[in-house]
């Protein structure tokens, strides 16, 4: 299949290419389209973090990259000041994986560090992984809801475009049009001229990269956290980690939480965990089908569950729609059916069906898998347990928590 699209600006290109980009990433295949579930719950429990960052370090490398690469220090023509950007990164894993092996560490979550010697580097670089949760978890200043909403050319497009007027200004010459200063990025108003929350860094920075947060980093993690953000997992986990503790589940972290989370929390941390057993059992019988009766794994999975399917499928979905702000028809009409089917008890052949129709609405007849079973097929595929980002979460605490 091939897909185009009209090039109407440099941002629009880069806004498709990121959403291209996605479908390349090495993750679990959403086979039953829930993901949009999954990741609403997982925004409300761990906001600003994704299932690909990796340290929490990464949050500042970006930041101070951006902030410099914004202040016209570097240069004002926009694709040259993000190749600076994007060499710069290059520069800092380089840094990273020197500090890290003179230390005797893991270069594990060191992002390109398999690829330092290639040709190509990596795709989706740290600043791509990160600029969503830069903005979410106030790095950026984004009081603004305009702030929320731009992308990383449109900030430097803004930045450079004010930096370019200070400079028109500090030489007493008459102002101009920055809208046509800025290509087809978009203007914030001359009024606003802090982008930045982050804390100050030294000029040789780079030079004493290391992997670790700096005390003063730590800090403005735990401190932001805590004022965005008060009544979330993230920041009850963080408030209540134990140092020395290990990455937990999504379980681990309910058990641990669940007492300390407000009525609204704890309502969502409950309607998730039946949301991951509800899902789970589906995965079970999803692979059964797939494997054509010859994933054992599955098939044990699903016997767990299929003596209990009018207590699994016992969950209000309507109540997770619209506590989480999600509108998609074709999804809760496959979650009702399937709902349905568990507390009637249906056979096995009633929830296949069903879920090779939904497979085929997802997919198309000719991409659905589970048209063609085979019993080779015993590799388990499509996620186990959702983890709603648990995981990535504790590892930025654990992070936070190393020098606060």
């Amino acid at each position: 299949m091939q897909i185009g699209w009209i090039d109407f600006s440099k941002s629009d290109r880069d806004k498709v290419l990121d959403v291209l980009q996605l479908f390349a990433e090495k993750t679990a295949m959403d086979e039953l389209g829930i993901g949009s579930v999954r990741d609403a719950f997982a925004n409300i429990f761990f906001p600003g973090t994704s299932s690909i960052q990796t340290r929490a370090k990464y949050f500042f490398i970006v930041s101070y990259l951006l902030r410099e690469a914004g202040s016209g220090n570097v240069g004002m023509d926009v694709d040259k000041v993000m190749e600076w950007v994007h060499n710069k990164e290059k520069e800092c894993c380089r840094k990273l994986v020197e500090d890290a092996k003179n230390k005797g560490e893991s270069l594990s979550g060191i992002i390109g560090h398999t690829a330092l010697n290639s040709k190509a580097w990596i795709k989706r670089k740290p600043s791509d992984i990160y600029w969503s949760g830069v903005k979410i978890l106030g790095f950026l200043n984004s009081k603004s809801s305009l702030m929320q909403n731009l992308s990383q050319r449109e900030y430097l497009g803004s930045s450079l475009a004010m930096a370019r007027a200070k400079d028109i200004k500090s030489l007493g010459r008459r102002h101009t049009d920055i809208e046509e200063e800025m290509d087809d990025t978009i203007s914030l108003g001359p009024g606003y001229n802090k982008f930045w929350n982050i804390p100050k860094v030294d000029s040789n920075w780079l030079n004493e990269l290391s992997i670790e947060l700096t005390t003063k980093e730590a800090d403005f993690f735990k401190t932001t956290i805590k004022s965005l953000y008060p009544n979330s997992v993230f920041c009850i986990l963080l408030n209540n980690w134990d140092n020395g503790s290990k990455c937990l589940s999504f379980q681990q972290v309910m058990d641990k939480i669940i007492k300390l989370v407000d009525d609204n929390m704890r309502e969502l941390l409950h309607l998730a965990k039946k949301f991951d057993t509800f899902v789970f059992s589906a995965r079970a019988c999803y692979n059964i089908i797939w494997s054509d009766n010859a994933n054992n794994e599955a098939i044990e999975e699903w016997n767990k569950c299929s003596c209990r399917l009018s207590e699994i499928g016992d969950i209000d979905l309507t109540r997770i729609m619209k506590m989480l702000q999600i509108h998609q028809p074709r999804t809760l009409l496959f979650l009702d059916e399937l709902q349905k089917a568990y507390r009637e008890n249906a056979d096995f052949e009633k929830i296949k069906q069903i879920l090779i129709a939904r497979e085929i609405d997802l997919k198309g007849r000719s991409r659905a898998k589970l048209l063609k079973p085979s019993k080779e097929n015993t590799q388990w595929i499509g996620g186990r347990h959702l983890d709603y980002r648990s995981y990535n979460a504790c590892q930025l605490i654990i992070d936070i928590c190393g020098h606060v």
